[in-house]
């Protein structure tokens, strides 16, 4: 009952397993049986109603679906074309595996899907235990509500773990029964995580350096210039909720702001929108520094240029 209290993905988890005891009380369930299936659902329903009103409904504010959407970390779909959405559910799965056994994220998502079927044909209730979860975060996701990529799918790897060694299971004995030896397409899989491994050693993916970006920041500006953080939450982390710092929902101060004072700003490096927004609020970037992903503007007022340059 109070799982997601300790951990907001339990909500998917409780209700893949409630979806496995109703496909299961379908076949031979009797009236106390139901009744009992209603109570836990009641229950873990109304636990989960209470924790998103008391705390996870105030966690929805405008930088989480910028940074994790997709122009951010993707855990969010795009919605501008029927296609970006169609890839989109598409590698959830190999995002769960790539992160939970990196660069075999496909790999193990074909894997799964055979057996899925296998698992599906032995007991469909232990199918629907193993890809509810999936399909409920899937669902949160196109709703907003829970965005799916990196370590927030993390929960879903044993799942995927266990159906894709289903499937190879089923791989190895057609195999048998067909007199041939497997034994070298493994080999192959050690190979292609070896070569994955020795690209990371050689290119490290260092991800999104804030904490870099936010050091530059406190070295280089002044007392009376403002700063503001797509990720606010980041730089909290760094240097408490005491250090002033305009957060993600104060963007439309940020563009009031940029005409009259400095400013600087971090954001990632792939957000030329917002960019441009700061431009045309009348501000105009004098310096510029990349961090693996993120990158640190600073701003002075376009008059205040000009007006200098005629002084001159």
């Amino acid at each position: 009952m109070f799982g997601p209290w300790l951990s907001f993905p339990t909500a998917f988890v409780l209700g893949g397993a409630s979806l496995a005891l109703g496909v299961q009380l379908a076949r031979q369930g009797t009236r106390r049986q139901w009744l009992l299936w209603l109570t836990f659902n009641a229950l873990i329903g109304l636990s989960a109603l209470g924790l998103w009103w008391l705390s996870g409904r105030h966690m929805y504010y405008q930088g989480m679906t910028e940074h994790w959407g997709h122009k951010g970390w993707g855990g969010f779909p795009d919605w501008q074309s029927p296609a970006n959405l169609a890839r989109w559910l598409a590698w959830r799965p190999c995002e769960v595996g790539n992160y939970g056994s990196r660069e075999l994220g496909i790999i193990l998502a074909a894997l799964a899907l055979v057996g899925a079927g296998v698992v599906a044909k032995r007991s469909r209730s232990q199918c629907v235990l193993l890809l509810g979860p999936f399909g409920l975060a899937v669902a949160a996701a196109l709703l907003g509500k829970y965005p799916l990529a990196h370590r927030t799918s993390f929960f879903l790897a044993p799942c995927l773990w266990i159906l894709a060694a289903s499937g190879w299971g089923a791989a190895v004995a057609w195999g048998r029964r067909q007199g041939r030896d497997l034994a070298v397409i493994g080999l192959l899989l050690v190979a292609w995580d070896l070569s994955w491994l020795l690209i990371r050693l050689v290119h490290p993916d260092a991800g999104l350096d804030y904490r870099g970006a936010y050091a530059f920041v406190h070295s280089h500006r002044h007392a009376e210039e403002a700063v503001w953080s797509q990720m606010a939450v980041v730089h909290e982390v760094y240097y408490g909720k005491e250090d002033p710092i305009l957060k993600d929902a104060d963007f439309s101060e940020v563009e009031r702001l940029v005409s009259r004072q400095r400013l600087w700003a971090v954001l990632g490096s792939n957000r030329h929108d917002l960019r441009q927004r700061l431009e045309g609020a009348g501000g105009q970037v004098v310096l510029a520094q990349d961090f693996s992903g993120v990158s640190v503007l600073l701003f002075n007022p376009k008059k205040l240029l000009a007006k200098g340059a005629n002084d001159q």
